[in-house]
């Protein structure tokens, strides 16, 4: 098998709570894969093919979910990738709690892809009491 073929900075906060949750070779195996074939695919590329797209996807979101907030930055000249890049290529280490960022991951692994990106901040929010 073959690591993914760039290494950016980004993946050293993939890799740190990787290494929190399991041992040192499944955490690596885990990170080459989800890099290479699974839900960060694309990612680390050349191009950022995946990256790019999930921006393209986080920024449509947010105009539907929150267009007050998109209007508004649209009229700073502020660009959703400016302020998100960040996250997304760390993997929503840098900006969630851990157990907010789990709950990411959980469907980012779960759903094998970006539609995480989408759901993303109901993992933010607290459950509702019944």
């Amino acid at each position: 098998q073959r690591v993914p073929d760039l290494c950016a900075q980004s993946m050293n906060f993939l890799a740190a709570i990787l290494l929190i949750l399991m041992e040192e070779e499944r955490a690596f195996w885990t990170l080459a894969g989800l890099c290479k074939g699974g839900a960060l695919r694309g990612y680390y590329s050349g191009a950022m093919e995946g990256a790019v797209a999930d921006q393209c996807v986080l920024k449509d979101a947010l105009a539907a979910a929150l267009p007050a907030v998109s209007a508004h930055l649209d009229k700073l000249g502020v660009a959703v990738p400016l302020v998100s890049t960040s996250w997304l290529l760390c993997g929503f280490v840098c900006c969630l709690r851990l157990p907010a960022l789990l709950r990411v991951w959980d469907l980012l692994l779960y759903y094998d892809g970006s539609l995480p990106l989408v759901h993303s901040e109901h993992a933010a929010q607290p459950p509702q009491p019944p």
